[in-house]
């Protein structure tokens, strides 16, 4: 008998849904991506430094104003991202056929408007419309509502902490060699102290950059600790349980770093391997 989950992901309206999420996450993406291109430029003028005598003194300031320019692009990241979790939500909601509760998920705003403009070019796209379809998986359909529920937060989760970890370890592994290699350039140039603080004002929105990344996936992992001690037990969850754990969910989605599409499709297909050997596990 089927709990109705695989028919409500697939209506047209959770598609939109989906769609208008997969968009402002998309615009995300490009906001850092400029952001990236911007922290590279003090880099870039500094390397002319050889051919233009100015050109040292203007990688610096370059790199304290880009270094103020990041909040601005912060604050539309974290806009993009507050709506983009507030219309997956709707999704949840539906699809898990809860009630939403004002107390716990606020109070419930009309975003079709946004919805409407943020979906409309993967909308009219039928062969990436068609990846939004089953965006749970097809085995939970067979189980009961509540343990249905449970495993679409679980495969939320798990994919989230996984992910996330790696990213973290990749980063601080680029930020070690990157302290390592100036050390090194500096020791072997010899650099005065002059020489060493105008290097460090050039490279100091790359290592802003990424500690602020590595310190924001902390504060996510922080957050989804309770989540996982929610999702990852074996206790029989009642759909209050479940509305309590959604809710955490979604105050966890506001906030969270967003992982580069590249970094996450490298590690797709063997994280949605594992979470399909373990939904075949708990039907046994």
């Amino acid at each position: 008998m089927s709990n109705g989950i695989s028919a409500r992901q697939n209506d047209e309206s959770s598609i939109t849904r989906l769609a208008a999420q997969r968009q402002l996450y998309r615009d995300v993406s490009r906001i850092e991506k400029i952001n990236v291109i911007f922290i590279v430029l003090p880099i870039v003028f500094s390397l002319i430094q050889d051919v233009a005598g100015w050109a040292k003194t203007a990688s610096c300031i370059i790199a304290l104003a880009i270094l103020v320019f990041s909040f601005v692009l912060d604050n539309w990241q974290k806009d993009k991202k507050i709506l983009a979790a507030t219309i997956q939500q709707e999704f949840d909601v539906y699809v898990f056929f809860m009630d939403w509760d004002c107390k716990l998920f606020g109070i419930r705003k009309n975003l079709n408007a946004e919805i409407a403009k943020a979906s409309k070019n993967i909308m009219v796209n039928e062969v990436e419309k068609e990846t939004l379809k089953n965006w749970y998986r097809v085995e939970t359909d067979a189980m009961t509502l509540e343990d249905g529920i449970a495993a679409c937060q679980k495969e939320n989760c798990s994919w989230d902490f996984d992910l996330r970890n790696r990213y973290r370890w990749f980063l601080i592994a680029i930020l070690v060699i990157f302290i390592v290699v100036q050390i090194v350039i500096s020791l072997l140039n010899e650099d005065l102290v002059k020489e060493f603080l105008f290097r460090f004002i050039i490279f100091s929105p790359v290592l802003n950059w990424i500690i602020k990344t590595i310190s924001g996936i902390n504060r996510d992992f922080k957050r989804m600790e309770s989540i996982k001690s929610s999702v990852y037990s074996t206790n029989k969850k009642t759909m209050e349980e479940l509305m309590f754990t959604q809710k955490y969910i979604f105050e966890n989605r506001k906030f969270l770093i967003k992982i580069p599409d590249w970094f996450y499709y490298f590690f797709k297909d063997n994280d949605e391997d594992r979470e399909q050997r373990a939904l075949e596990i708990k039907r046994l």
